[in-house]
């Protein structure tokens, strides 16, 4: 900074005439300098904005929630009620709902097992329960809002595979279930999630024969067709098929003995070659002479 030296009497000047400047070093803090010196004019506009800004959203936002508790204070007591009963009804729907599926997954247990192990009669008691029953697998996909029972869960999937239980009775070859099964009402033309029916999966041949012997004695209970049952097996059929196989079997007993027999001789010819063959030519030419 330059500043004037200090001044003196009206002699000097008038003496010299001139004025003499003198360098003075002086520092400035920031504690020194003015607002409007750190802030410039338009930064302070631009933070007016947004400070404007921001009260005027809280302002809305406070006013929407005045306006929503207003709302709520202004329902009728009928409105409250109305929904306190519908909450009710919904919680106790569900709660009903939860004990059937609990009910049902005990009762599909239970009658897995019997199906499985072939217990007869731990089977027949659960089924004698007095229940109503759908009439195919069709009725029951068309219709879930029927009442769970054992009957109508005859014809119900009770594993991840998609099988009935006439197809647990029939894989596992328990024959006296497969007739229970039938007799209660389990459809043999329900098919698992492969499109396989009861009597498909069965291992053996006399677990088989029980679906056909029933068709036979039942030819209009079931749709046989659709339940890949070949067709029907009845007295007659067995007697004659018995018939059948035990002609088999002997005329197999009679070739089994002509062959003995045949083979019975080559064998005394070929000993009779070779003992023929083990004798001297004068014992051979006697042989030949005593048996001409």
């Amino acid at each position: 900074l330059l500043q004037p030296p200090p001044e003196e009497g009206p002699e000097s000047s008038d003496d010299g005439g001139e004025i003499q400047l003198e360098m003075v070093e002086l520092t400035l803090g920031t504690l020194d300098l003015r607002e409007n010196e750190i802030y410039p004019s338009r930064h302070r506009k631009r933070k007016r904005r947004k400070k404007e800004g921001k009260q005027l959203k809280e302002e809305k936002s406070n006013t929407e929630a005045e306006n929503q508790e207003e709302e709520e204070h202004e329902a009728t007591p009928v409105e409250e009620n109305t929904q306190s009963s519908t909450k009710r009804k919904t919680k106790a729907q569900s709660k009903k709902q939860d004990d059937v599926e609990s009910r049902e997954y005990g009762l599909r247990d239970a009658l897995f097992t019997a199906c499985k192990v072939g217990d007869v009669g731990a089977l027949s008691s659960l089924l004698q329960l007095p229940q109503e029953m759908p009439d195919s697998c069709e009725e029951l996909e068309s219709n879930p809002s029927l009442v769970l029972s054992p009957v109508s869960l005859l014809t119900k999937p009770v594993d991840s595979s998609g099988f009935t239980l006439l197809h647990v009775a029939a894989a596992a070859a328990q024959k006296a279930v497969v007739r229970l099964l039938l007799d209660a009402g389990a459809d043999p033309a329900c098919r698992d999630k492969k499109g396989q029916t009861p009597y498909t999966v069965t291992p053996d041949k006399e677990t088989r024969n029980i679906f056909r012997k029933y068709m036979g004695e039942n030819p209009d209970k079931y749709d046989y067709s659709r339940a890949q049952i070949p067709g029907p097996l009845t007295e007659e059929i067995e007697s004659k098929k018995a018939e059948k196989k035990k002609a088999q079997k002997a005329q197999r007993k009679l070739r089994e003995k002509e062959q003995k027999e045949k083979k019975k001789q080559e064998l005394e010819e070929e000993e009779e070659r070779r003992r023929f063959a083990s004798l001297t030519d004068r014992e051979k030419v006697g042989k030949r002479v005593s048996g001409v």
